[in-house]
């Protein structure tokens, strides 16, 4: 099977916001593709599809938290400086459909009591393709 490889410009085919689990599959696809090509050394583009993700968590500081100990340094002030222009990414990316779905709860969220999403949980085990 072929890896489906998104340019990270905002040309990616946009989920339905107002759908979770399509919403949920572009988080895990971004989270993905962001540590297979940080794992491969394409650093900044990388940082990019990890900054996605974290915009689209619903608890954002506490997934930067998790890759603020799993990403190297590098890595990690990397995705730190993508996320001032992801907003706006995102914005265009999704148009007038991310104002509809604005008032719905977050897809994705972990308010940090007890054990963690199996999807957060899964980028905290999954480290290892990292550094």
């Amino acid at each position: 099977m072929a890896a489906r490889r998104p340019p990270a410009g905002g040309n990616e085919m946009a989920p339905d916001v107002t759908d979770p689990s399509q919403m949920q599959r572009f988080f895990l696809q971004e989270v993905q593709l962001g540590e297979e090509l940080m794992a491969a050394g394409n650093v900044e583009e990388g940082a990019v599809h990890i900054a996605n993700a974290v915009m689209l968590c619903g608890e954002s500081q506490q997934l930067l938290s998790i890759f603020q100990q799993t990403l190297s340094e590098e890595q990690f002030r990397a995705v730190v400086q993508q996320l001032p222009s992801t907003r706006e990414r995102l914005a265009d990316m999704f148009g007038a459909r991310a104002d509809e779905a604005e008032n719905e709860p977050p897809l994705v969220q972990y308010l940090g009591d007890g054990p963690p999403p199996a999807q957060i949980q899964e980028l905290i085990d999954d480290t290892d393709d990292l550094e």
